[in-house]
């Protein structure tokens, strides 16, 4: 390769790019939990390749494949919400897009397993995401509020595993975001609830065993 044409080599890569573009969207259709890891690591490794050639031929099809799969019924939560993420990380959508997104994946209409998997794939590896939007981390804390409380269980071991591939300073970041109360205010209102400190430190021990932290209650 070192020796060879590179605009040889260039027109094999626009070859691969675009096949892997318009290929993507079958390829993850009904995947399994051992599948849907698969597809992730290579997914992981094309964006990565594609981020590094910096085309932005080979980005705007990559970003129309994450697109489609994004969009996609039928697609493993985890690699929904991967392809959700990576849109967001490349600026192909804002925040206010994810959430949206999130909002959808997240929703009653949707099965706790799915949106269990959404979240680990689109979380996966940065907690920062959540630290920096307010409607993020809302979308989120809305729904694990609302899960009942055999789903909670039921998926708590993924959820754990989302969290522990968060540096521990994230993870105790994010605990003291839930400590302060979660949300701020929107712009432009004013809560008017009292902040109640022996409801919050009531769901600390559950917050830590998510976070995989040790809790900390107010005196």
């Amino acid at each position: 390769v070192r020796g060879g044409d590179r605009a040889v080599l260039g027109h094999v890569v626009d070859a691969l790019v675009a096949r892997i573009a318009v290929g993507l969207p079958a390829a993850v259709a009904s995947l399994d939990d051992d599948a849907a890891a698969a597809i992730l690591r290579a997914v992981g490794e094309v964006h990565g390749a594609v981020t590094l050639l910096q085309d932005e031929r080979h980005r705007d099809d990559w970003t129309g494949a994450l697109r489609r799969v994004a969009n996609q019924a039928g697609v493993h939560g985890a690699v929904a919400g991967r392809a959700a993420r990576l849109l967001f990380d490349l600026g192909a959508e804002d925040a206010e897009a994810a959430a949206r997104r999130m909002g959808l994946a997240l929703s009653p209409a949707q099965e706790p397993a799915f949106a269990g998997a959404w979240v680990e794939g689109f979380l996966a590896g940065s907690a920062l995401v959540l630290l920096h939007d307010a409607a993020l981390w809302g979308v989120l804390d809305a729904w694990l509020a609302a899960l009942p409380a055999d789903a909670f269980t039921t998926l708590l071991p993924l959820l754990r595993r989302t969290f522990s591939t968060f540096a521990p300073p994230e993870r105790r970041a994010l605990g003291e975001r839930a400590r302060r109360g979660a949300v701020a205010p929107s712009a432009g209102r004013e809560s008017t609830a009292e902040f109640d400190a022996e409801r919050a430190d009531a769901v600390l021990p559950l917050l830590a065993a998510i976070l995989g932290i040790e809790a900390e209650v107010s005196a």
